[in-house]
């Protein structure tokens, strides 16, 4: 049995593996003629397998370029007129993976970056009110990884810290705003349950009312037809 990780890497998965071995193929055949007519068949399959590209105008470029791309520039046959194979690029460029180490985690990169943009003002009163809300958002923050109460004590030396001593703060400072803003805009969870759940009991409420009035009222009418047919024997 053949297994998938055993056959060499696919090189355009849109076509699949089947095509790929048949390019393969096609690449070892010695006459021109026949190699050069099993390549156009070979392309308008791989045409065939991508309809949402053919009323691209280069379709007919790009396939014959992707037919040298899975047979590793191996197929050697004659392109249509205007179509020319790009030399496949071999070299791999590494991509660097930015390593960021961040100091306190829980408040994350973007607290360091608004400090560090704190630090660069000229302005001291502007200086000390965008560290203000820096500190108001690092006790948002704190409070949403943890449970516990947090003291501006502790967001006041963190801040201390991160900026390297410039962006001090009084022991009275106010830290508290954003956090009682989102207090406000939070919704609790059962508001909308109860709310439908009173429509729900006044409507069942209404419908069994209406039911027991109406069939109050049908059974006065029925009294009152009764009394009318009744003959009068005095």
């Amino acid at each position: 049995m053949e297994y998938n990780t055993q056959n060499p890497k696919i090189k355009i998965r849109e076509y699949g593996r089947n095509l790929q071995k048949l390019i393969d193929h096609a690449a070892t055949i010695e006459d021109d003629e026949v190699r050069q007519q099993v390549a156009e068949g070979l392309v308008n399959l791989m045409n065939q397998l991508s309809p949402q590209s053919r009323t691209l105008d280069d379709q007919k470029a790009k396939l014959w370029h992707h037919l040298n791309i899975i047979s590793e520039e191996k197929m050697k046959v004659e392109t249509p007129e205007g179509v020319e194979f790009v030399p496949l690029d071999t070299e791999i460029t590494q991509v660097e993976y930015p390593y960021n180490k961040i100091k306190f985690k829980h408040y994350g990169k973007n607290v360091e970056t608004m400090i560090e943009a704190a630090k660069q003002m000229v302005d001291r009163e502007k200086q000390e009110a965008f560290a203000v809300i820096i500190g108001s958002y690092m006790k948002m923050v704190n409070k949403s990884w943890n449970a516990e109460h947090v003291s501006s004590e502790v967001i006041i030396e963190d801040l201390k810290t991160l900026s390297g001593g410039i962006l001090e703060l009084p022991a009275d400072a106010n830290l508290d705003s954003l956090s009682k803003f989102t207090k406000k805009k939070r919704r609790s969870p059962n508001s909308t349950y109860k709310s439908k759940g009173s429509y729900s009991n006044n409507g069942s409420n209404n419908r069994r009312n209406n039911k027991y009035n109406g069939s109050y009222n049908k059974n006065k009418n029925n009294n009152n037809n009764k009394n009318r047919r009744r003959p009068n024997r005095s």
